[in-house]
């Protein structure tokens, strides 16, 4: 038996979700468990969230990138509030970032679907077309019979 290809999307996406959501959860556990002292480690990992965020809005749109950009600003929030407490300046920064990763995911997300909707116009524009086509031969083709047709009705 032949597996169900919306089945299959469905079990795709599903998979894609839970790995990028798997890598958001890879980046945290790093960056949490990384001393604080390291800080090109934690400017790495701060950077590797932006992967998931503009991946969702690559393979899922809008909608799916800023989720994934909330989930990554909830996560990252607590080690901004914990590590950055003693440093203002440090923690707006921080706090910016979050910022940043929701214009990433929303900039991204709007793109991506644009570029979407203007594929499907282009196509539905070739299908007309192709319509358009099918219909002129058809109306030439019965062009002929109904000359024919219409000359024997005039000769009688």
């Amino acid at each position: 038996m032949k597996p169900m290809p919306y089945l299959t999307q469905k079990f795709t996406r599903t998979l894609l979700l839970a790995a990028i959501f798997s890598f958001i959860g890879v980046v945290t556990l790093l960056h949490y468990t990384t001393s604080t002292h390291l800080v090109m480690h934690h400017e790495f990992f701060k950077r590797l969230y932006y992967l998931p965020i503009i991946l969702a809005s690559l393979l899922f749109g809008l909608k799916t990138g800023l989720i994934t950009s909330t989930v990554v600003s909830l996560v990252f929030l607590p080690h901004i509030l914990l590590q950055w407490r003693g440093n203002p300046a440090g923690q707006l920064d921080q706090l910016l970032e979050i910022l940043l990763f929701n214009l990433i995911a929303f900039i991204s997300g709007k793109l991506i679907e644009r570029e979407r909707r203007e594929r499907e116009e282009k196509l539905r524009l070739e299908r007309t077309a192709s319509l358009g086509k099918i219909a002129d031969q058809v109306a030439v083709s019965l062009k002929a019979p109904v000359h024919s047709i219409w000359g024997s009705a005039e000769a009688l």
